[in-house]
């Protein structure tokens, strides 16, 4: 996720209520969108925040890369693939 532009449309104070969705650990790239930029962006502007986590949750049992998942703690919901 562009950071940048994400702020762009919340400083434009969308009309109607919205969900942000991000990854942690994309299937086929294993992507993770900024967890930290995104939880202060949310101490400002009103959004419901899931993280999809259905891969990359897992990712904080490995202390070399767990800091990826740095602030997660402040998303309205989060999905966890449990196979």
């Amino acid at each position: 996720m562009d950071i940048n532009a994400f702020k762009t449309i919340l400083q434009a104070k969308p009309a109607a209520p919205f969900i942000l969705i991000t990854s942690a650990g994309t299937v086929n790239t294993v992507d993770f969108d900024d967890m930290e930029a995104i939880a202060l962006l949310k101490q400002t502007y009103s959004f419901w925040w899931h993280i999809d986590a259905a891969f990359g949750a897992f990712i904080a049992c490995s202390n070399s890369h767990k800091y990826l998942l740095n602030s997660w703690q402040h998303a309205d919901s989060i999905t966890v693939d449990c196979h």
